[in-house]
């Protein structure tokens, strides 16, 4: 049974055309051992990026919980049962590129702020090497992936801004009422 070239994974094909059909075995497990990795870190950091906003007045305070173990384990839930509606709900090509994204867009924007954290003075104890090149490439090569991915699925990129302005605008409103944090109180 031939498989289709489009659907078959870019590294898997280079692979096996530059050294063979087991190098290309080995280079696509290679590429699932490093997906896996990539989503076990994701499942540990995203349900503490979580606490920590929850701390912060951003998010329910209940996600702020930690168990004795230090684990914030309402997050972890809310983490999961949000993990597993998406992977029901969603088709898997729409998911990753809905992921890369957003990613691509909040990393541009994360970087970003260093070019306005500089501009306001503040000095960091690690500073940026190539600062302003290096960051500025980053930056161009994100929206550059932002840009791709809208032009190769406009649909699903409206559908995605939109949520990004419905988040913003309820956090905004929101967070008009919440106590400052200790980093917004030091601005």
């Amino acid at each position: 049974m031939a498989v289709d070239p489009v659907k078959q994974p870019v590294g898997d094909l280079a692979a096996r055309a530059l050294f063979g059909t087991r190098a290309g075995d080995l280079v696509s497990s290679l590429i699932a051992l490093a997906l896996m990795s990539a989503v076990s870190a994701m499942m540990m950091a995203g349900p503490r990026v979580y606490a920590t906003m929850a701390a912060d007045h951003a998010l329910p305070s209940a996600l702020a919980r930690y168990s004795r173990r230090g684990v914030p384990s309402i997050a972890v839930i809310v983490q999961c049962v949000l993990a597993i509606g998406f992977a029901i709900m969603s088709n898997p090509d729409q998911l990753i590129r809905l992921v890369g994204f957003t990613l691509a867009l909040f990393a541009a924007l994360t970087v970003g702020a260093v070019f306005v954290f500089r501009a306001r003075g503040k000095v960091a104890a690690y500073r940026t090497p190539g600062y302003p090149v290096t960051p500025l490439l980053f930056i161009a090569l994100s929206l550059w992936i932002v840009y791709f991915g809208a032009s190769a699925d406009p649909k699903l990129s409206l559908e995605i801004a939109a949520v990004l302005v419905v988040g913003s605008a309820i956090y905004l409103a929101t967070s008009r009422t919440k106590p400052r944090t200790p980093i917004e109180a030091d601005e």
